[in-house]
């Protein structure tokens, strides 16, 4: 299954960022694959905005759970497109409640650059 993430590069336990190779590493050791991303500003930080398709053996909302806790994320927000536009989604993570509903206007999608 493919859908995209939002994931913060801030950690909210004070430590220094996140490095983008730090959260691909640790997307692929939880089963997620890299299709496409970029790091794009949010309205609160750097966020790395990703297309992954995944293929871990757990459930995918504990998976979005521990990423977060290893990650040091309130949340993880993960969104999908249906083939008419629509744009669904949800908050995951242990302090996802703090951050309220999915709002798909404030989701991110990676930037897709054409082939000239």
């Amino acid at each position: 299954m493919q859908f995209h993430l939002n994931i913060g590069l801030a950690r909210n336990d004070g430590k220094p960022d996140n490095t983008v190779l730090h959260t691909v590493a640790a997307l692929n050791r939880y089963g997620f694959v890299l299709v496409t991303g970029d790091i794009q500003q949010s309205a609160t930080e750097q966020t790395l905005c990703a297309a992954v398709r995944y293929h871990g053996k757990s459930g995918l909302h504990a998976t979005l759970t521990a990423l977060a806790l290893e990650l040091a994320q309130d949340c993880i927000a993960q969104a999908e497109i249906d083939w008419l536009g629509k744009i669904t989604g949800q908050l995951v993570g242990p302090n996802a409640s703090k951050w309220g509903e999915f709002d798909s206007e404030c989701f991110l999608f990676p930037r897709v650059k054409e082939a000239a």
